[in-house]
């Protein structure tokens, strides 16, 4: 069946080729280029903005098919890992819609009135340097189109390619079996900011109403912000079906069948480096499918420290990965390119996370998210350094300021309730995972060598994170037992004095 789907999008999208006048998009710069294959530390960096003037009324061709009217264009940019747009100026009446077709039978769409805003829509990105736009009305003269700017995907967020440095573990490996939840509760954001594309890793978390909200907490340095918020596409299930780095995806982009975009941004601070996003609106908020299998992720805004957990994050914009840590972790701020965070520090026991999983989530041993990954230097080639998780502690009430706080959010009827259970589709409460992790070895590394958080070692060195001592009892630790511990964890971590490598 899904040769013949393929069969048939191949002779669609051959004698829709034939029937599309072919836009050719100026490449970037060399100096764009090279900025991308030397990346700054920070989020993900993978598409630049191209300018082109291609508008409804003037270009493409039109059909008539019954009572619609069809237009159609084809945009081609030479060697781009991938394509996404966005337009301006756009009305789409009733029953009109807008399909992008990808050169392998893939597509991104329909869109319809319901996802633009203020005149503005951000598609999705397809692989590839060609993709046909379709547009569906009953109304061709009531309907607008104009493209506002190309996204050219100068490197591979995902895409097809090797799979990210080979110590991950992927999410359907055995060992994340008892996690599943969280894994589930992990998204990719992708999101415009200036004239890029960048990428981010985020999770679903739940409020103590037990409703459904779509609330999405990602890392503050991220940038995703008022002004971009509209930008912002978010993906369900882009994982592996199978354990191991040794092959090629299978499924090399992301599905565009769990994918939503639009957010609005409701909080967001320094000191814990979070940002709280709600899918659609805080208004209208989206329902996000039962098909999409989301877990709203219980949370843990307690002082206490976890005695061991997992992170899972998508790595270099990839398919899902999953990290285990055994130990406690230290609560520690920390200076992170220029960045303040009140921190947890912690050390992989198996995997790591990469530019990418900022954002990301922390679980402790009861399942419960927290922290958000801000940044750190662990790597397939450094993996005894650490990373830092900004605490969810800090940003459960960072500022007295709905806008600066989870509380207003995850705990809209002030219970004071600082320990609240996850949630799956349908109002189900899971349990616990089980403490430990399955010790499944992990898969052999290729000899090829291992690609770093920063992929070329000709990057602007990044300032080293630089500890400061927590505060007596406003850590995991109480009293002069707690005061001692703290004290030695410092300066243990000052005598080795790690230096940062990337930003999640």
């Amino acid at each position: 069946m899904r040769k013949a789907l393929l069969v048939f999008a191949g002779l669609w999208l051959s004698s829709a080729a034939q029937a599309a006048p072919l836009y050719t998009l100026p490449a970037p710069s060399a100096e764009v280029v090279d900025e991308f294959l030397n990346p700054a530390p920070g989020a993900l960096r993978f598409a630049t903005a191209l300018s082109y003037d291609l508008d409804l009324r003037r270009d493409g061709s039109w059909s008539q098919e019954g009572d619609e009217s069809i237009w159609q264009a084809t945009l081609f940019a030479a060697n781009a890992k991938s394509l996404s747009f966005l337009f301006e100026q756009v009305v789409l009446p009733a029953g009109a819609s807008l399909t992008l077709h990808g050169v392998d039978g893939r597509e991104q769409g329909p869109y319809s009135s319901t996802q633009v805003r203020d005149g503005r829509l951000w598609t999705a990105l397809l692989p590839g340097e060609q993709v046909t736009l379709v547009l569906r009305t009953p109304d061709a003269d009531g309907t607008s189109l104009r493209l506002g700017s190309a996204f050219y995907g100068v490197t591979e967020a995902g895409g097809y390619r090797l799979k990210h440095g080979s110590c991950n573990i992927d999410t359907v490996c055995a060992q994340a079996g008892d996690w599943q939840d969280q894994v589930d509760s992990t998204v990719l954001l992708q999101y415009q900011e200036g004239s890029s594309l960048f990428s981010c890793s985020g999770f679903l978390v739940n409020n103590t109403r037990n409703d459904g909200t779509p609330y999405i907490l990602t890392a503050n340095h991220c940038g995703m912000n008022a002004s971009n918020e509209d930008s912002v596409q978010v993906y369900w299930r882009y994982e592996d079906d199978s354990c191991g780095n040794s092959a090629l995806h299978s499924h090399p982009s992301p599905d565009p069948s769990f994918n939503f975009n639009g957010v609005e941004v409701l909080a967001s601070g320094d000191s814990a480096d979070f940002t709280l996003l709600v899918v659609g609106s805080a208004s209208s908020p989206a329902s996000i499918p039962a098909s999409f299998q989301p877990f709203w992720s219980g949370w843990d805004a307690t002082t206490v420290k976890a005695q061991s957990g997992v992170g899972v994050h998508h790595p270099s914009g990839d398919q899902k990965s999953i990290s285990f840590f055994n130990d406690p972790p230290t609560a520690q701020n920390v200076t992170i390119d220029g960045r303040n965070v009140s921190s947890w520090r912690i050390v992989w026991d198996d995997g790591t996370t990469e530019q990418g999983s900022s954002g990301s989530g922390l679980w402790n041993q009861n399942g419960h998210a927290v922290g958000m990954l801000s940044g750190g230097g662990a790597s397939c080639s450094s993996p005894s350094s650490a990373d830092f998780y900004g605490r969810l502690q800090v940003a459960w009430q960072e500022s007295g300021l709905c806008s600066g706080q989870l509380k207003c959010w995850l705990d809209p009827d002030n219970s004071g309730v600082l320990v609240h259970s996850g949630m799956g589709p349908g109002g189900v409460v899971s349990p616990t995972p089980t403490p430990t992790p399955t010790p499944t070895p992990t898969p052999t590394p290729t000899p090829t060598p291992t690609p770093t958080a920063t992929p070329s070692p000709s990057a602007s060195p990044t300032p080293a994170a630089t500890p400061s001592p927590e505060p007596a009892g406003s850590g995991g630790g109480s009293g002069a037992g707690g005061s001692l511990l703290l004290f030695v964890a410092w300066l243990f971590a000052y005598r080795r004095q790690k230096r940062v490598t990337h930003s999640g």
